[in-house]
C-alpha cells in the first residue's frame, strides 16, 4: 500500500482521512500486499488446520450478520454441497 501511495504521490495523512471520510458504515479495511488483490481474506492459523477454502468476513453489526446469512442461504442450489442442501430441505 506504501508503494501504491508513493506512486501517486499521496501521503498516509491523507490517504486516512479520505478513506475515514468515505466510510459511512462500518467496515474493515485490512492491510494487503499489492500480489494478493485477489485472494480471499483468511486467518494463516484456522487455514492451517482447516486446510480448505475459506473467506473470512466481518459481521459489524445485526443487519450485516442477517444479510450474511440470508445471502448464503439463497444461493443458486447448483453451488452448495449437498449437506447444505439437506440443511435447506429440512
Amino acid at each position: 500500500m506504501d508503494d501504491i501511495l508513493q506512486a501517486c504521490g499521496i501521503d498516509d495523512d491523507f490517504y486516512h482521512r479520505l478513506l475515514a471520510m468515505s466510510m459511512s458504515n462500518k467496515d474493515i479495511v485490512m492491510k494487503r500486499n499489492t500480489t494478493d488483490v485477489w485472494t480471499n481474506n483468511y486467518n494463516a492459523d484456522i487455514l492451517r488446520a482447516w486446510r480448505g477454502n475459506m473467506d473470512i468476513q466481518y459481521i459489524t453489526d445485526a443487519y450485516a450478520c442477517i444479510m450474511y446469512i440470508v445471502s448464503y442461504a439463497c444461493k443458486a442450489e447448483n453451488s452448495m454441497s449437498e449437506m447444505l442442501q439437506s440443511v435447506v430441505s429440512e
